[in-house]
Parts: C-alpha cells; structure tokens; sequence
C-alpha cells in the first residue's frame, strides 16, 4: 500500500466503518471518487482491464481473478490512498465461470428440493471455491420471479413463489457471507435484479414492466426485504424500465423505497452497461454525460462495464450539474461495503484453488442437490424404479444424454458467449458425469447392454448472444436443426431392440438465459420428431427433461410411462439420474414453477386472481386459467405417503399471534419416503382482489416404511397477510382458510377453516 496514508485513521480497522468512511471521502480528489464507482470488465477484446485502469483507481473490476486479480490488486495498492478493489463474477450455482469449480443445479433445480440449509450449503461451498481465486463479490442470488415463461432467464430463477423465492435467497445469502463478512471465506451476496424484471411486456427480456407500484409491493419487493433483513451488502437493478423510467434512474424504487423504506444500506450496481442502455435504447438520455447524472441522483452507486462513465462524470462535476455531495454519497456506499470485506487488511489473497476446487465435500453436495433437483411427474403403472429385469437392454437415446455443457446449466464455462469473456477456458470433462456415464457406470456390473444413440442434434443454431453476435453456440453439430434420416433410423432401431428406452431431451443452451426470450415453450422440432419416432416403436419409454424453464409437452405426457423432470442439475447429474432410475435414491424434487399445457395460457401460476369470466378458453376447454399441466408443488416419490388429520392451532387466530399446522404423516408403502407438506393460506372474502391461495409455510418429512411422524408447522402470522389497496400488508379479521396437502392442486389440499380474531 502507499505510504503517504499508512497512518490514517481510514487505515485502522478498530474505528467503526462510519469513521473510516467519513475519514476517507474528504481525502479523496474528484477525478479519485468518479473512477470509485465505476467497474471494467476483463476477459473480452472490447473491454480489456488495463493496469492503467487500476493505477487510476477504478472501483471494481469484473471477469478477472487468480494471479491476473492480484497484479491489479498490487497496482490498486501503489495508488495515492490504496483504495483495494472490489473484484465480482457470477458464480450463480457454484463458482462456474472457473475452470475446474464444482457446479451445482442452477437455481431453478436447487428450488425444486425445497430445502434451504442445502442452498445454504451451496452457497457457502461457492464461497470457499471463490476466495481460493481471490474474488470476493458474487452476482448472485436471483430474486426474479417469472410471470411470463417464455422469458429467457426463468431458469436462474428460485421459481413462482415469492415466499421460496425469499427463503431460498436468503439462505443462499447466509452461505455465501458467513457468520461474519470480513471473515477469509466470506464473500458479498448481489441480489438481483431490482425490480420485477421478470415480469416485463410479453416476457420480452428487459422491455418495460407495466405494473402499479401496488401490484409490484404485492408480488415482488418482499424477496428484496427479506434478502436487506439477511445482511446482503449489494444488490443490482434490473435492465427494464418500470413505470416508464429506467431501474438505473428510478429514484422512487432505489432511493425512496430500497434505501429508505427496506433501509439497505449496501451499494446499487447497474447491469451490464445501464447507463449506455438509457441512451441507446431506452432513449430517456441524450449522452452518457447526462445518463449517469440521472443514476447518480436516482441511486445508482457503481456502474458496471462503463469505462466512459469516469470522464463523463467529471466533466458533468466541472458543469455543475452534479455535485461533489453526489459523487460522495455512492461513493460512500462503495467504500463502505469494501470495508465490510476487510479488503483493506487482505486486498491481495489469493489462495490454491486446487486445493478446495472440487473438495470432496463439495462433490458430495453437488451429488445431493442434483437428486433434490429430479421431480418425477409420471410414473405408470410403477415403472420406476427400473426392476433388474427391464435393465438388461435399454436403449438411451437423445442429444443432450451424453453432453456435460447442456446438464451444467446458464452462466457456466462452454455456455454461448461465456467461452468469449473466459478465452475458451472449459471444465474438465472428468469431473462431470453425463446421463450415458452414470448408466453405464451403474449397470456395468449387472450385465446390462445399454445401446447409445444420440438421435438428433440439438437445435438450429442462432446468435448466441448481444456482445457477440457473429459467434454462434457449439453444442450441437446439426446446423440446420434436422433430425438426420441415418440419425433418426440408428435411434429407432436401438429403440425397438431395446427393453426400455430413456429419452433424453429439453430446451437448448441457445434458448436459455439473457437475450433468450422465446416465441413458444415447445421442444425444438427435431427433437419433438425424435420422440414420435421412438413412441411408436412401443418400447416403454422414461423421457428425462434437461430443461432450463417449464415445457408445453403434453404430448409427452400422454404417450410417455414415466417423466422425469431434471431441470439443469449440474455436475452430478448423470449419478443422480442413474441412482433415481435404479431405486438406488429416491426423486425428491416438488415443482418450484407450473408447467403450462399451452403456452396461451400464460401466465398460469398456482396464485392465479379468481376474478375472471371463467377459467377456460372457449376454443379450447381443456386449457384453463387453473389448469396447469403440473403444478407448483407437485412431484412423485416411490411411495404415496398421507397427510392425516391435520389440525390448526388457533381455530380463532389472536392478535399478534403466530398460527401453526399439526398433522401426522403416515407411509404405508415398502420404503423409506419423503415428502414436502405444503401450508397455504386463502381469505375467502377481502377488500381486495388477491392470490386464490399462497404458500406460506413448508416442511419435508421422510418417514420409514411402515412408520406414521407427527409434525407441527409454524406459520408466522405475516405470512397470512394480503397486501391492500396502499400497498401495506395486513391480516383483516374474519374468515380465513389454511390449506394442507402434497402440491398447490385442489384435489392435494385438505381445508381447515379457521378465523382472525377482531
């Protein structure tokens, strides 16, 4: 560090971070605090970070790590005050944008196991895997929720509940900032994206949301409070405008409400390029000079991949549309947060990653996560688990059964223009188990011939992404989408010898993530062939969906014996399939998010507004409002456990009091079950229009054969409340029924009725 401040009291870590900051600012030059709030992104030709950058200060940078961050790291040191910097990735499931890092499901596949302290586990293992590189910001959890699924970024989603969307954030949270943020294995959470980006026109991604701020209080902010009452020391705005005004200038939501009313006290970052997004496409400024005026009096703290924005910013300072008082109060919030880290007592750590990347531990998560992830939603005639007699020939068949990339899921090394911003760099294909390797591991030793043909490519290829539009995704070798005729008879043929087929199919890489909204929610139309082709063959078939997002797959199940919904479980996914198929663990995932029969019916979550002229569509009858083709909630074990005599705490629930469920769970089958019992909540009548029902607590309970569990839920009174026609939340006396059951369909929920004391 430089000496000229070695002795200054911003340099004393005993002083409060209050002390430190207020020492520092006044310290600072302009031209000092401008490149504070603005971060520069490696890894792409466009963007290079130079160490000049560093020498001149710059906040943060992004996409760099290793021995590549603590050169810079070493320059940042030798600056006038030795401001460290502030260094971020998105490791969103895992520390996936490192070569050799362990992955896990993507958040979609991690909501699907409905268990929080997993999560937690996660989230710290990607920690640890993280400060190993010496990052310490994570762009991460996702808090969106998805109204419209054809919205490309579904998948990086803890699905259609605010309330697991809150819990899961949370606990993710709690694992990646430890018991204590200055802590050598801590690293900064970055919920995202602020706000209700994921209910944009059309599912469009980053169009305009058309929301009251009424309906967004309703449906979206309590994510976002729970994640500020959990200690989150930043969090990002989303691309979309709200209300017609840009999230990155909104101040109504980041000064007035996120930091006012929720009280966060951490600091704002653009997405990608916000500021340059206002001029080029929202339009609602003429340059960048006036573009990052307009975000620093919004709330916007630390613009990310503006390099432009320093100059801009001083030369909006000499014309006196901005003022140092602006410049100080992001950069207050920037300063703070680095404090928080201890940066400034371990800038340059950078540890072995080969010696926690891929811990055993770490291995051993990814493998129970993944199972948590595989939700079984049709089972005929009890196919699975597979008998030793139907394992002798089987025939697996489909593009995506032996390909690691597909599996690994979004924001992931060999992922569409990821290769780009990390020079090509993969994950070594070892440590990944495909759906071909963990069969044939399995069954090796029973005899079994398992026959492999892959059917089909992929999908037609299509840019894969906005900063690299000329670069098309490498995970297919098809490149006009058709299921060539050779392909297609070697698949049909392996079908019809076999005495089980296992289909694998889903949505490709190049349909999931950002700029990846798309126009229907059916199988690409190669891979739908595919399928008829080996449905009629006769063999019975176990279709596994490797899908980032629900499907519109009636078809499939009409015609399939068993389906089995993988979402994108990572790493381990091929072991997991393999241990689920064989009997060997059992299915645990429930359904975070509805799958729609039609992709007219969206939005079709679980909460729909009962308040329509019916719940169907005249050209159509079987599609209904409330008629998903799987619900939230909703998932198979091997057993069928019951929920018997489930009884209120409070029938007349008192003020300021928390009401709790008490039932026992019976399982009368032959093996050691689990299930997730599921407590919602309805008001029967209330002064506004309101969910049919909502989540408002959980618990899973694994029961031995045989064997009944008594259980008692606790539902804390605020997650009964309804959010009124101001936008606050209450619980109005009167009636009030609480919902027991397996999945959020009427026929799995037993009713108890109760009241709410005046």
């Amino acid at each position: 560090m430089t000496d000229l401040f070695h002795d200054a009291p911003f340099r004393n870590p005993s002083l409060s971070i209050e002390d430190r900051v207020a020492d520092l600012l006044p310290r600072a030059t302009l031209e000092e605090l401008a490149w504070q709030v603005v971060q520069v992104a490696a890894g792409r030709p466009a963007l290079p970070v130079h160490q000049e950058w560093a020498a001149k200060g710059v906040g943060s940078v992004l996409f760099v790590g290793g021995e590549e961050l603590a050169a810079l790291q070493a320059t940042a040191a030798k600056t006038r005050l030795g401001i460290p910097l502030l260094a971020g990735i998105d490791a969103i499931h895992g520390h996936t944008l490192w070569a050799g890092a362990t992955v896990y499901p993507t958040q979609l596949g991690l909501a699907a196991g409905w268990d929080t302290e997993a999560v937690k586990a996660v989230g710290r293992a990607t920690a640890i895997e993280m400060v190993s590189t010496g990052l310490h910001w994570t762009f991460s959890p996702t808090l969106c929720r998805p109204r419209d699924l054809r919205w490309g970024r579904t998948g990086e989603t803890f699905g259609e509940d605010q309330l697991l969307i809150a819990e899961m954030g949370a606990a993710m949270i709690a694992g990646y900032q430890g018991d204590r943020l200055d802590a050598p294995t801590s690293v900064a959470a970055c919920p995202k994206h602020f706000i209700a980006y994921g209910d944009t026109v059309g599912g469009r991604d980053a169009s305009e949301c058309e929301l009251s701020e009424r309906t967004i209080r309703a449906r979206y902010l309590r994510p976002f409070q729970v994640a500020v009452d959990a200690g989150a020391q930043t969090i990002m705005c989303a691309y979309q405008t709200v209300d017609g005004v840009a999230m990155s200038e909104n101040h109504r939501w980041l000064t007035e409400i996120l930091k006012g009313e929720l009280r966060f006290e951490g600091l704002v970052v653009t997405d990608w390029e916000c500021a340059t997004r206002m001029v080029q496409q929202v339009k609602s400024a003429e340059d960048l000079d006036r573009a990052v005026v307009r975000c620093l009096k919004g709330g916007t703290d630390l613009f990310m991949a503006e390099p432009e924005a320093p100059a801009a910013i001083l030369r909006q300072l000499a014309a006196g549309t901005l003022t140092r008082g602006d410049l100080e109060r992001a950069a207050a919030r920037v300063l703070a947060v680095k404090f928080r880290l201890g940066l400034f007592e371990r800038p340059l750590v950078v540890g072995k990653p080969e010696d926690v990347l891929q811990a055993p531990a770490h291995r051993d998560l990814a493998h129970r996560t993944a199972l948590g992830a595989l939700t079984l939603l049709r089972n005929r005639d009890q196919l699975l688990p597979l008998e030793p007699r139907a394992r002798r020939r089987i025939a697996l068949i489909g593009p995506y059964a032996d390909d690691p990339v597909v599996q690994a899921g979004d924001w992931n090394l060999g992922y569409k223009a990821n290769q780009d911003l990390h020079r090509n760099r993969a994950h070594p294909r070892a440590n990944s188990s495909t759906i071909r390797d963990g069969l044939e591991r399995r069954l090796a030793a029973e005899g079994a011939v398992i026959t492999y043909a892959r059917g089909c490519g992929g999908v037609p290829m299509v840019p894969a992404h906005h900063h690299v539009p000329e670069r098309r995704a490498q995970v297919t070798d098809d490149p006009a989408g058709e299921a060539h005729p050779e392909r297609l008879a070697a698949a049909v043929r392996a079908a019809e010898a076999a005495d089980l087929v296992v289909l694998v199919v889903g949505d490709p890489p190049d349909w999931d993530g950002e700029f990846c909204s798309t126009a229907h929610l059916r199988l690409p139309e190669n891979q739908q062939r595919l399928y008829e082709a080996v449905r009629a063959t006769g063999t019975p078939l176990v279709v596994i969906l490797l899908c980032s997002k629900p499907l519109a797959i009636p078809e499939i199940t009409d015609g399939a014996e068993a389906l089995l919904v993988a979402f994108r479980p990572g790493q381990a996914t091929g072991d997991a399939v393999a241990a689920v198929l064989c009997g060997d663990a059992e299915p645990l995932g429930r359904l975070p998010i509805s799958f729609p029969r039609h992709v007219g019916q969206l939005p079709v979550a679980y909460d729909f507004h009962p308040a329509s002229h019916g719940k169907v569509y005249v050209d159509d009858a079987t599609l209904g409002y409330d008629r998903p083709l799987f619900a939230f909630g909703e998932g198979l074990g091997y057993e069928r456990l019951r929920l018997v005599q489930p009884t209120l705490q409070h029938q007349n629930l008192p003020a300021d009091t928390d009401q709790a469920v008490t039932l026992t769970v019976e399982n009368p089958g032959i093996r050691t079950s689990s299930t997730v019992v599921q407590v919602y909540a309805r008001l029967p009548v209330g002064p506004v229009s309101r969910p049919n029902r909502w989540l408002a607590a959980w618990a899973r309970v694994t029961v031995e054969p045989g064997q009944r569990q008594s259980i008692t839920i606790p539902i804390p009174r605020s997650r009964l409340a309804i959010c009124d026609a101001d936008g606050a939340w209450r619980l109005p006396p009167g009636a009030i029924e609480i919902l027991v059951g397996t999945s959020s369909r009427d026929q799995d929920l037993q009713v108890l009725k109760g009241t709410v004391a005046q």
